[in-house]
């Protein structure tokens, strides 16, 4: 119970008191009505984009409801029970949930962390990791720890679900760098692949999807405009440090969504549209393709 709730840590074969967690609490927060709605809706955002199970978040949802049940409106307090009861339904992952504790402990009191990562394409290592930020993606279901890595010796993102291990090394403790720019880094990323330099990237959306297109801010660059050569269809501009997150929002559209640049990222998404091509059984020679069939599949 110790251990989980912070109060102690292990290292190696000892036990030992966390002393910097008297140092840390959260002050007494009121607020006013309409702001707990907005609480609540971050709440539900949260759950929403869980895919499992969260023992810390479940405490804190349940936390909120009794407050609210009790100094607010009941029909808060209850959806917020329903919330994390929702949660609770998520499959169990316990080693995810320590690995998160300790990225958590690692970040909030400033130690650094030892930690087995495995990356998407290439081997295990192991590196000794000081987190700067942790993040969620707005795609995919996933959370991200943004710090300095020492096997490179530079700042480094990695995807929670990918840590195989981490052990807090309690006495090693980081202090962010000056120059480190906070949350300003991701100003460039689509949503989590950051960088300096960005690239000019634009879309057509046809006329079936561009209302729902310009309902939303997809980045900060964004810039909407019709188009002269299509009437109905939305051109998106947006430049962004990063692709790779972009490239499956962009296949969420299917086939009401055009690539005209980069050049490089419209050449891969006619890579992509020749694999499903081939995967539907539509690679025949053009005289025998069955048309129909194609625009049942990729649209008009």
């Amino acid at each position: 119970y110790l251990a989980v709730e912070g109060y102690v840590y292990k290292d190696g074969m000892y036990w030992f008191y966390m002393e910097d967690r008297e140092h840390f609490s959260v002050s007494f927060l009121e607020l006013e009505p309409d702001e707990a709605a907005i609480l609540y809706v971050m709440a539900r955002t949260f759950v929403k984009q869980s895919d499992r199970r969260d023992a810390l978040a479940q405490a804190v949802l349940l936390k909120m409801a009794n407050i609210m049940q009790e100094d607010l409106l009941v029909s808060f307090g209850e959806h917020l029970t329903a919330a994390a009861r929702e949660l609770a339904t998520q499959p169990e992952d316990a080693d995810y949930e320590d690995v998160l504790r300790q990225l958590l402990r690692g970040y909030i009191y400033r130690r650094k962390l030892e930690l087995i990562y495995h990356p998407y394409d290439g081997n295990e290592f192991k590196t000794i990791f000081s987190p700067y930020l942790i993040e969620p993606s707005g795609f995919g279901h996933a959370l991200y720890v943004i710090g300095h890595s020492s096997i490179v010796d530079d700042i480094r993102t990695y995807k929670v679900d990918r840590i195989r291990h981490v052990r807090l090394r309690s006495r090693d403790q980081y202090t962010l760098p000056d120059d480190f720019p906070g949350l300003e880094l991701l100003n460039n990323a689509f949503s989590i692949y950051h960088g300096e330099e960005t690239i000019h990237v634009v879309l057509r959306f046809d006329s079936q999807v561009a209302r729902r297109v310009k309902e939303s801010n997809w980045h900060r660059s964004a810039r909407f405009e019709w188009d002269s050569e299509k009437p109905g269809h939305l051109l998106l501009h947006m430049d962004i440090a990063d692709t790779t997150d972009l490239e499956p929002w962009i296949r969420g559209w299917g086939a009401s969504c055009e690539v005209l640049e980069p050049v490089s990222l419209r050449q891969k998404m006619l890579q992509e549209t020749q694999k499903l091509m081939h995967l539907y059984e539509l690679s025949a020679p053009s005289d025998d393709v069955n048309h129909d069939r194609f625009k049942d599949i990729f649209g008009d």
